[in-house]
């Protein structure tokens, strides 16, 4: 099967190359916009993702977690993880400046399913954390973070959570405002990097056109010290000690060469830019049509004068011996400074080329039936592509094609029932190839089912939802697969009063194996594994359940949540001590695993009046896990968190600051390395101005202002790659 996207390439290249000029230009036609208006139709009123008709995150049925507003402004970051680390519960695999992927209650991969107005990306990044995210932050209007059972509207591999981020590709509303704009800019001192944004619509009547483009270019970034972690310090050492005396001189000259103050290999440079027309068809219903189309370059870290695998030094050092003994010819010197070249492993940089392009076209349809009353259907085609070079070497190209169409119907069946009805088809080709292919080429097809009933009392509220889903996977040079998977859920709210509410919910999710978790077979060089498949893995299957509580007042609003998931066959790639082709491998397990904590939000209005106001927040997450019948801990599972944070208001002025500390883990799988308790302090200014029709704001951010090593224990690359230092980023931006 082959999707031909050419005609639209070929229709947005000069959209594409004008837009930056066309979001400056949008501000100065004055002359031609007509007088703002206060009065705007919604045409889609604002629902949390996974609810059918809530209004609010405090009266959804279920755990779910929205950033929006200034919340997303101070939040934005390159990548959607970083965006959402602060988030109770949400962690990130901070691959580098490039990548990083949300990880929440401890899933990541598969188990998190990132979806963009409720489609999927059609990327690759859950198959591997150096895959970028292709959903651009800068683009996000507001993003839902669900867990629980309300996840099976979208997929039954969402087992940890749903990231749904609601952007702003096309226009949702009329306006009798001709034209709206609005750009950002801002500098990053940690990275020397600049980013831009900006975004125009244009419409009257019944249309509108919006532009949006982003631009960031980042260099290697600082980090309070040297790059690899002291125990990797000390594991390399200790391997040392068994070589002979020369080494020491070796050892002298790898601590001599190893940069301190700058990660190496982590600059960044991304270019996106989207085009979104919307015909509206009376107040409830349009047409929307949409090209997204996005350019990447980003460094992988961890490859530069590395010390080799973390625990398989063993076939290295027979390699060494071997090598010692065919250079005995050379003289002393040149031999040293060979071993020491080779000992280390100097590599050449690693770096990721990627291009996306989509396509999308969508409707939402007001209904005058008794029973239906709202019908949205979308088509999404897409073509992605990323090349891993090692310099000049063109190593693995990663080639995914393929579209996706979804249609639900929103019905009411009394006055307080409603629900959703609908169908989700998709279709995809993957291909790897390159002298490093480690993972087969595959076609996916997805057939799902699924239906979401609430129903709300006085005091009282709950909800039925069941999925169906079938896969049917080619798997170049192995069987067919066909599988049919079957999720449902349950989900209550009880009312004590108007304050004081508590939710519970229970489901049961049945997720298929990847092609990578199945097939995988040879060294992956970004990531530095050798990653080998289980074909003999079967369904993954858990019960989970959620219980809290949620306090919503005029001074405090409080949200807590624990949870359990009980995993029959959960499916892990774990460390193994062994090496192969220079890398330590990592062999695909299924285990049966539970996995427990909570998750608390607190926010608490110490004062407002008309001049200022006073706000304290406060986050606390954690996760355990046990393996059954093991004492064995499951890897890169995220420490205890608590975050605490103020908003402070004054006239035209905020000011904000957020301290995060996260706790030591040391409760770690074999042969994986702890990481060490942190504090992340963020502080920032902002004021905002007005001059006529045009709203502009300046701002001061700092991040990690302690300048503190920051390892992730999420991150494969947490002891080879700590995050950014000290960061001070000043920008400014103007709405019209």
């Amino acid at each position: 099967m082959s999707y031909n996207l050419t005609i639209f390439r070929e229709t947005m290249y000069s959209y594409k190359k004008s837009a930056a000029a066309l979001t400056v230009a949008l501000l100065s036609i004055s002359s031609f916009a007509q007088e703002a208006s206060d009065e705007i139709i919604d045409l889609r009123p604002y629902t949390v993702s996974g609810t059918v008709d809530s209004q609010r995150v405090e009266d959804s049925l279920i755990p779910i977690s929205e950033l929006s507003g200034e919340d997303l402004e101070r939040a934005r970051a390159h990548t959607l993880g970083e965006t959402l680390e602060g988030i109770a519960g949400v962690h990130s695999t901070s691959f580098g400046a490039g990548a990083s992927r949300p990880v929440i209650r401890g899933f990541e991969g598969p188990r998190v399913q990132v979806l963009e107005d409720a489609l999927g990306t059609f990327d690759v990044s859950d198959s591997s954390p150096d895959h970028a995210v292709t959903v651009n932050p800068d683009f996000a209007e507001y993003i839902d973070v669900i867990r629980g059972p309300a996840t099976l509207l979208y997929g039954n591999s969402a087992i940890g959570g749903i990231v749904n981020v609601i952007g702003n590709r096309v226009p949702l509303r009329r306006s009798t405002t001709m034209v709206e704009a609005e750009i950002e800019a801002h500098y990053e001192d940690v990275s020397d990097g600049w980013d831009f944004g900006g975004v125009a619509t244009v419409g009257q009547g019944d249309w509108a056109l919006k532009v949006n483009v982003s631009w960031l270019d980042h260099e290697n970034y600082e980090i309070p010290g040297m790059s690899d972690s002291k125990y990797a310090e000390e594991e390399f050492h200790d391997d040392e000690e068994h070589e002979d005396e020369h080494h020491d001189e070796d050892e002298h000259g790898h601590e001599e060469e190893e940069v301190e103050g700058i990660l190496s290999n982590s600059a960044v440079e991304n270019r996106a830019a989207s085009i979104g027309y919307s015909w509206f068809i009376g107040e409830d219903s349009r047409i929307s049509v949409s090209y997204y189309d996005q350019h990447s370059e980003y460094g992988v870290p961890g490859h530069a004068h590395h010390h080799g695998d973390e625990h398989g030094h063993e076939d290295d050092h027979d390699h060494e011996e071997e090598e010692h003994e065919d250079e005995e010819h050379e003289d002393e010197e040149h031999h040293d400074e060979d071993e020491h070249e080779h000992e280390h492993g100097e590599e050449e940089d690693v770096f990721i080329d990627l291009d996306h392009k989509k396509f999308r076209l969508e409707g939402v349809f007001a209904l005058e039936g008794d029973v239906f009353e709202q019908l949205q259907v979308s088509l999404q085609v897409s073509d992605y592509e990323h090349i891993e070079q090692e310099g000049d070497h063109v190593g693995t190209v990663y080639d995914r094609e393929g579209w996706e169409a979804r249609a639900e119907a929103k019905h009411r069946l009394s006055d307080n029932s409603v629900g959703i009805l609908g169908a989700q088809l998709s279709s995809s080709e993957f291909s790897v190839a390159g002298e490093e292919a480690f993972v087969p080429n595959s076609d996916e097809s997805i057939l799902a089912l699924f239906a979401l009933e609430e129903w709300t009392g006085d005091s009282v509220g709950y909800s039925l939802g069941a999925r169906v889903e079938r896969r049917e996977l080619d798997v170049q040079g192995f069987e067919s697969d066909d599988d049919l998977s079957v999720s449902l859920s349950a989900a209550g709210r009880f009312d004590i009063n108007e304050n004081l509410g508590f939710n519970t919910s229970l489901s049961r999710t049945e997720r298929n194996p990847t092609v990578t978790e199945l097939y995988a077979d040879g060294p992956h060089v970004s990531t530095r594994q050798y990653e080998e498949g289980n074909p003999d893995l079967g369904k993954e299957s858990v019960w989970s359940a959620d219980a809290g509580f949620v306090w919503d007042s005029e001074k405090w609003t409080s949200r807590f949540s624990a949870f359990v998931y009980l995993f029959s066959d959960y499916i892990f790639a774990a460390p193994e001590a062994e090496s192969r082709d220079g890398f330590q491998v990592f062999h695909y397990h299924a285990v049966d695993a539970t996995f427990y904590g909570f998750e608390w939000e607190t926010d608490y209005n110490v004062w407002q009046d008309d001049e200022s106001s006073l706000d304290f927040s406060l986050v606390l997450d954690t996760v355990e896990t046990d393996i059954s019948d093991s004492s064995e801990n499951l890897p890169r599972i995220p420490p205890m968190r608590v975050g605490v944070g103020f908003d402070y208001r004054w006239n035209n002025w905020s000011f904000w600051g957020r301290n995060q500390y996260n706790f030591k883990q040391d409760e770690v799988a074999d042969n994986e390395f702890p990481t060490d308790a942190f504090n992340q302090l963020d502080l920032g200014i902002e004021y905002e101005f007005t001059s006529g029709q045009i709203v502009g704001r300046v701002f001061v951010k700092g991040k990690n202002l302690l300048d503190e090593e920051i390892r992730r224990h999420t991150s494969f690359l947490k002891d080879l790659a700590p995050q950014p230092g000290r960061n001070i980023i000043v920008g400014f931006g103007f709405r019209y």
